[in-house]
């Protein structure tokens, strides 16, 4: 039984004389309505200018049976003599996780899908998610980057091949994760045709999946009746589900006009953030443990997640055996984390990020020449490469080397240099070696042979036996 104008009541704006209604709803889509009627002509501006942001609209049939509970999209109201004509468009209320695009991280890879959904959803009142899907663990960092809500858990899902579906006729958001199992009514159709979908059957079959060419079998049907989006139809002994639900409005009586499949054969396909490829995120080090670090990211703001996830880190050269560089950033260093590929599980840490602005009053600044190379660390170690030369200092130039040019080596500390040697130690010069000393300058053997030469300008030399020629 097709249901008729009177027998169909609009909730959010006052139409009196329906002309036009349409409803969709299909998998991977917000539910949508497109609605005309007529008002009385006092009534028309004063309905468009009431109208505002996030207005809702709901369609009932019959007894109060709800079809449609969404919001507003657009509305337009025209003069027609008498009477004024309105025209509105609506989504279902899973539009109102479409609207804002977010950036933030979730790096516990132990975190379930269902899970990160429920974090997701909790930040919509009264919604809630039905999974059709095993729970299983991410297993790898999730990055929400530049996306709505919406975009997210669509694509969140697609990794399992689980479709996202909205029920268009709650009054809050209720969601499908996967196709769930609703049991069939008892309710009469007509067969309006049938179509297969061998181009699908073909990817999936390419993918691995294990279907067959009758999961994609699609059957058109027609009803007068009000089903739920994924209820169950049996056929001939074959089970389908319904995947699409459009309703309409022919010459006074509302239609429903379905699409039947198997439920093997609702698939979506993997979607990938191929727009966070070559995208590098900026982040804060809370954490170094070998050659990996833990990273608080900037988008993820002072109330972000747990900063669990060890981002392995690109250093200057790092071979398997530990040999080459091993300069690892410190503890509260800004980094740069950078994602090469669609998979997320390819993140790496590239980079530091310094904030040195040269204004350390007087001290030179180390980066106004980009000659000059330097190597530091907080500890005050530090190489510096320059146009002169080459210099190794330790606690500020407490101790150093430095290697000029022009072939010159000076070594200076303000304690002890010891030279040491567990057989020869040579020291020649072509010309002359000079030792020089402020108090006293001593050159002994541990045989006993000794060279003395004290502050009081003589010299003392001893042995078992001096020769002096």
């Amino acid at each position: 039984m097709a249901y008729g104008l009177e027998q169909i009541i609009i909730k959010g704006i006052p139409v009196e004389n329906l002309t036009e209604l349409k409803i969709d709803c299909l998998p991977g889509d917000h539910g949508s309505l497109k609605l005309c009627g007529y008002l009385a002509a006092e009534n028309g501006e004063e309905t468009l200018f009431g109208f505002s942001e996030n207005d809702s609209i709901s369609v009932y049939v019959g007894e109060g049976k709800p079809i449609f509970s969404g919001i507003l999209t657009k509305v337009s109201v025209e003069g027609e003599g008498d009477t004024v004509k309105i025209s509105a468009e609506a989504k279902s209320r899973s539009i109102l996780m479409d609207q804002k695009k977010k950036s933030r991280s979730f790096q516990d890879v132990t975190m379930t899908y269902g899970s990160l959904f429920q974090a997701i959803l909790s930040e919509y009142p009264g919604s809630d998610i039905k999974l059709s899907i095993p729970d299983r663990p991410l297993g790898e960092i999730a990055v929400q980057y530049k996306e709505t809500d919406w975009e997210f858990l669509k694509r969140m899902l697609s990794m399992l091949n689980a479709v996202l579906a909205c029920r268009p006729g709650e009054e809050s958001i209720k969601l499908y994760g996967g196709v769930p199992d609703i049991p069939s009514g008892e309710w009469n159709y007509k067969k309006t045709g049938f179509q297969k979908e061998m181009g699908e059957y073909s990817y999936w079959l390419m993918q691995g999946a294990s279907v067959n060419d009758n999961d994609f079998l699609i059957m058109k049907i027609e009803t007068g009746h009000v089903p739920e989006l994924f209820e169950q139809v049996a056929d001939e002994g074959r089970q389908f589900v319904l995947r699409r639900l459009s309703y309409e409005l022919e010459r006074g009586l509302l239609h429903c006009r379905m699409e039947m499949q198997k439920k093997e054969g609702i698939l979506a396909k993997a979607e990938y953030p191929m727009h966070l490829i070559g995208t590098a995120l900026c982040g804060t080090v809370l954490e170094i443990a070998g050659s990996k670090i833990k990273i608080h990211l900037d988008i993820d703001h002072a109330a972000g997640g747990k900063d669990v996830y060890w981002f392995p880190f690109s250093t200057l050269s790092e071979s398997p055996d530990g040999s080459g560089w091993y300069y690892m950033p410190e503890k509260g260093d800004n980094v740069r984390v950078y994602f090469p590929s669609k998979y997320t599980k390819d993140v790496i840490g590239v980079s530091a990020v310094s904030s040195y602005d040269g204004k350390n009053g007087g001290v030179p600044d180390r980066m106004g020449s980009p000659s000059t190379k330097y190597l530091s660390n907080p500890y005050g170690q530090e190489m510096k490469l320059a146009e002169d030369g080459i210099t190794l200092a330790c606690s500020g130039g407490a101790a150093s080397v430095k290697i000029s040019n022009g072939g010159d080596i000076s070594l200076s500390a303000m304690g002890t240099i010891n030279i040491a040697a567990e057989e020869d130690l040579k020291i020649e010069a072509e010309e002359a070696v000079s030792l020089q000393a402020i108090e006293a300058a001593v050159i002994s053997c541990v045989k006993g042979g000794t060279v003395n030469m004290p502050a009081d300008g003589n010299l003392y030399i001893q042995g078992t036996e001096v020769k002096v020629n």
